[in-house]
């Protein structure tokens, strides 16, 4: 007797924005929740992690940027230097003390421009202050500060 063959596991996709909105308009029933937010957020000002994460489906996508209020607040270089540190440590102990499964999107669509952390403007030129060498080490210190990410 042959036994079946284990269903292979189905891709999670996220919604970026309302899902019981999406779910109505389109029929189909979503899992993962997509929230991006500015740097700080979550920690230091706005809605705590705990509750931002109860407000994106049964599995939570949080994306963040290094943009608050409009501005440029941590550069990719200074979050390779440990300057977002403390911000980081908040992340992974929400994560940590959220006890499920959840997906952190950091710094998303590195190579698109209209980012603040982008090493490159809409035209190709360099951004001072920027380079993709930082971008890097940004990751490098993200996988130090925060185990709970990887």
């Amino acid at each position: 007797m042959q036994t079946p063959a284990a269903a292979a596991p189905r891709p999670l996709f996220g919604v970026n924005g309302d899902i019981a909105r999406f779910e109505s308009l389109t029929g189909q029933q979503q899992t993962v929740g997509h929230l991006i937010v500015g740097w700080g957020q979550g920690a230091l000002w706005g809605g705590r992690f705990a509750r931002l994460f109860t407000t994106m489906g049964d599995v939570p996508l949080l994306g963040f940027s290094t943009r608050t209020l409009g501005r440029e607040a941590i550069t990719p270089a200074q979050i390779a230097g440990g300057k977002g540190d403390a911000y980081l440590v908040a992340l992974n102990a929400a994560i940590s003390e959220f006890g499920s499964q959840i997906y952190v999107r950091p710094m998303g669509e590195m190579n698109g421009y209209w980012n603040v952390y982008c090493a490159y403007t809409k035209e190709g030129r360099p951004k001072p202050g920027h380079s993709t060498a930082d971008f890097k080490k940004a990751f490098d210190e993200l996988n130090a500060t925060t185990p709970a990410l990887f």
